[in-house]
């Protein structure tokens, strides 16, 4: 009988790789490359340009007026307080154009106006000599013109809304609130206005208390604290009739401004006596 034959295996054939060409026809293989990232616009910020602080106009004029421009505020409202206590509204509003008329003429006479670059900056000799006299009294008073419209639409509305939300009546004496704001905005925005116009850059720095001190916002901060404090006296059980809503906070704020004014006028003359001395 025949052997049966082994079955045979299926010999493997060793599979070798290809390895890539080296050759100049093969393609290189491609670089990856990550994108640069740009920086973002959000965290990006733009530093503010430091302001200017505002002095007098460097006029004997502007000098003598502004001294003369504290006391004849003070005298007006000394001069109407018993009327004042007595009728508040038809007082305040009998005050507000003699209150804006002052304020005009002491922006007038005495402050630099805006000249467009957002520092309130007094322009050049040569380029202020260019200019005829006629066109800077246009510029003066338009520019006196735009200082009160926005103090009447913009300064009062929000110092309305500021004093009721720091605790004046709500439910009653709104003609009482507003026209308090109207008489501390007029005291205190007008000159903002004129100085520094309507530039973000200034107005960024004045809201965010980093301004220089100067003659505009010694009689802010000073007509601020000066209501303030002059509402304090209105829950005391004095029984006084001055004691009525708005006298005491009004009373302040023109108190406050008069202080602030004349810090700021001191301490330029303080200063510019020490400098006097260090140069002899």
């Amino acid at each position: 009988m025949s052997r049966p034959s082994a079955p045979s295996t299926p010999t493997k054939r060793p599979t070798t790789r290809s390895q890539p060409s080296s050759s100049p026809s093969s393609p290189a293989p491609m670089a990856t490359t990550t994108p640069s990232k740009k920086p973002s616009s959000l965290t990006t910020e733009t530093p503010l340009t430091p302001m200017q602080p505002i002095s007098l106009l460097p006029t004997t004029v502007a000098a003598t007026y502004a001294h003369i421009h504290i006391i004849s505020i003070v005298v007006l409202y000394y001069l109407n307080f018993s009327s004042l206590v007595a009728d508040p509204v038809a007082t305040l509003l009998q005050l507000v154009p003699q209150v804006a008329l002052a304020q005009g003429i002491y922006m007038v006479l005495c402050l630099p106006v805006a000249d467009g670059s957002g520092g309130g900056t007094i322009k050049s000799k040569k380029e202020k000599a260019t200019k005829s006299a006629g066109a800077a009294w246009q510029t003066r008073l338009s520019q006196l013109l735009l200082s009160h419209t926005l103090t009447a639409l913009l300064s009062t509305p929000l110092l309305t809304i500021l004093t009721i939300l720091l605790g004046a009546p709500i439910t009653s004496h709104l003609p009482h609130t507003f026209l308090l704001s109207l008489h501390i905005a007029l005291l205190t925005t007008p000159p903002l206005f004129y100085t520094r116009g309507v530039d973000g850059n200034a107005w960024r720095q004045i809201l965010s208390v980093t301004a220089p001190w100067d003659e505009t916002l010694g009689a802010v901060v000073g007509a601020v604290v000066g209501a303030w404090l002059g509402a304090i006296p209105i829950p005391l059980d004095w029984d006084r009739v001055w004691q009525r809503w708005p006298v005491t906070p009004l009373v302040g704020a023109v108190g406050g401004w008069a202080v602030g004014r004349v810090v700021v006028i001191g301490e330029s003359v303080l200063g510019g006596a020490g400098g006097r001395a260090g140069v002899s």
